[in-house]
């Protein structure tokens, strides 16, 4: 059963949170409120450590003699001002009172 200790009792009291934790499972410790700290057995612990590292599981992945290919091809040219600024017109944050658009010449 998962008990829960304000921070300050949890100070107090550590060898009883220690013995709780053996006997019964997580203890939580909270602080002003909020889970921050939990106090369990080695045991339960070492159940959550993964059993291999990330490397390992990456070194014997099948995956890794694929050979991908990277599209060359230039992307487009884009105007970004302008496609901004008539972005900003079209939604009404420009020139809501206006509906005439501004040269883009005149924008710089």
């Amino acid at each position: 059963m998962n008990a829960t200790w304000l921070l300050q009792d949890a100070k107090n009291n550590l060898s009883e949170v220690e013995e709780t934790a053996l006997r019964d499972g997580a203890q939580i410790i909270t602080r002003n409120g909020k889970p921050v700290v939990v106090v369990l057995s080695a045991e339960a612990f070492a159940r959550f450590k993964p059993s291999e590292k990330l490397v390992e599981i990456h070194q014997d992945c099948p995956a890794k003699k694929w050979q991908v290919e990277r599209d060359l091809t230039p992307a487009r040219d884009l105007d970004f001002k302008q496609s901004a600024m008539a972005y900003l017109f079209d939604n009404h944050v420009l020139c809501e009172s206006s509906k005439t658009r501004p040269d883009p010449a005149v924008i710089q």
